[in-house]
């Protein structure tokens, strides 16, 4: 059903991968977020959650770096555990506190020279331009629904992202105290399409803004975009809800009374909520960014003149 949808979003749906290590720890951690590109001048949409992540790379390791250089002043002097321990509280570096991070964007523009992002006040929502490139390494971009608030319960629809990023190699370099990618080139983080069926609006502060499936976004896929059998965008994965149902159990399985005061399990289900399509064509007119509808090209003049 979704087949040909799925090779179209997926030419300008692409993963944001990054690498990560904590305090005091050698383990190099993968994680990965996903884009989709809106126009062919390099500007892609993702969520607010994992455009701050993004962001504070640069800040975490300019952070590190200081640290680094603090501490090699330490060696010389006397009472090294006790200065160390106080470097350590002024920095504010314990055991699970992230001390390196690199992002790679890849399948998007080269060269990367820089960027410029832009982040939603009020919804888990970034837009993110691409600066200085030579060439495209996607195909198309999103041509969003005209009115995304037409979608009705009972709709079936589709996401793409890349929630597994296992395949992502790196090591920690002992000498330099720092992670590096082992290589790039080779990742081959994998697509993954995750169907669904229209349950319900979601509304925030009185105003209707997302849409809630039947099945749960996985993690990495936050940021990639809800279609359907067209490939028509009609809104972006940016978390998942978890509903009580109710229902209790013990450890071996057997129904509780709603009164038993026994240790239990409870269930639930997990359902995706993905920004409706209209705030996010809604943010983009803000930034004066071109992006496609149904009905055709929507262009920066249009705004300013509009």
């Amino acid at each position: 059903m979704f087949a040909d949808a799925i090779e179209k979003v997926g030419d300008y749906t692409r993963p944001i991968m990054y690498i990560y290590r904590n305090y005091g720890e050698t383990v190099v951690l993968p994680g990965s977020g996903t884009l989709f590109f809106v126009n062919e001048e390099g500007c892609a949409v993702t969520c607010r959650h994992v455009a701050e992540t993004i962001l504070a790379a640069t800040k975490i390791n300019e952070k590190y770096a200081q640290f680094k250089k603090s501490k090699a002043q330490l060696l010389n002097g006397k009472n090294n555990t006790q200065m160390l321990k106080k470097l350590e509280l002024e920095y504010g570096y314990k055991k699970g506190i992230t001390v390196n991070m690199k992002v790679n964007f890849k399948g998007c523009v080269v060269p990367i020279t820089g960027m410029t992002c832009h982040v939603h006040k009020d919804y888990d929502l970034a837009i993110i331009q691409f600066k200085g490139f030579e060439k495209l390494n996607y195909n198309g971009y999103a041509v969003f629904a005209d009115d995304a608030g037409k979608v009705r319960p009972g709709n079936y629809m589709c996401r793409i992202g890349f929630p597994f990023p296992e395949s992502i190699k790196a090591i920690y370099n002992g000498i330099n105290d720092d992670i590096e990618w082992s290589d790039v080139a080779a990742v081959n983080t994998p697509r993954f399409p995750l169907d669904g069926m229209v349950t319900r609006h979601v509304a925030k502060n009185g105003r209707v803004c997302g849409i809630e499936l039947s099945t749960p976004g996985l993690k990495g896929q936050s940021g990639g975009p809800l279609f359907d059998k067209r490939g028509i965008v009609y809104g972006m994965q940016y978390e998942t809800r978890h509903l009580n149902l109710g229902y209790r159990f013990d450890d071996s399985g057997t129904p509780l009374a709603k009164d038993s005061t026994a240790r239990a399990n409870s269930a639930f289900i997990h359902v995706g909520h993905c920004l409706n399509a209209d705030i996010i064509k809604e943010f983009l007119r803000d930034r004066d960014i071109k992006h496609y509808t149904e009905s055709g090209a929507v262009h920066p003049k249009y705004f300013t003149e509009g």
